[in-house]
């Protein structure tokens, strides 16, 4: 049990760490982490204009923990299809990232897009790092897409 929740504890501080650090001199991602109060979802993630403020437009986050794979092999997520129904609910861009447990202290944090809430998320590809400011302006802009209508919605996301 100790190990569960020491891999957990992992995963929401390291999560937190990504969104708030700057990409090209701007910070972009205001995080409120919802913990044990969601029962489904982890965070939620609100986007910052130029300006410092937050203006509405935000995500979900799931987050999971767990020990490295071998790299050629998936990273198992378990957000199962229930999960992934009653988050999908609140039709905002949905997102299942997991922290990869390495050794000598090392993480890394990969992020997919859940398009469709009528499956779960198995596994994660080690494809789109939040490490990555690539990977946080592709996310910005999904965000910004879904909330303004713009083509390139969540559900056609390039995070899958």
């Amino acid at each position: 049990m100790h190990l569960i929740n020491s891999l957990g504890k992992l995963g929401e501080y390291t999560v937190g760490a990504c969104f708030v650090m700057e990409v090209d001199g701007h910070h972009g991602f205001e995080v409120a982490f919802l913990g044990d109060k969601a029962q489904v979802l982890d965070f939620r993630i609100s986007l910052i204009d130029a300006d410092g403020k937050t203006f509405g437009s935000h995500f979900n986050l799931q987050v999971k923990a767990r020990r490295a794979p071998p790299l050629d092999r998936p990273i198992q997520v378990g957000f199962t299809l229930a999960e992934v129904a009653r988050a999908s609910a609140m039709n905002v861009p949905l997102f299942v990232a997991v922290i990869e447990e390495l050794p000598r202290r090392k993480t890394k944090v990969w992020i997919k897009a859940v398009v469709d809430p009528t499956v779960g998320v198995d596994s994660i590809q080690r494809k789109h790092s939040l490490n990555s400011n690539a990977t946080l302006k592709k996310l910005y802009g999904e965000v910004m897409a879904h909330f303004t209508g713009v083509a390139g919605q969540t559900s056609k996301s390039s995070l899958i």
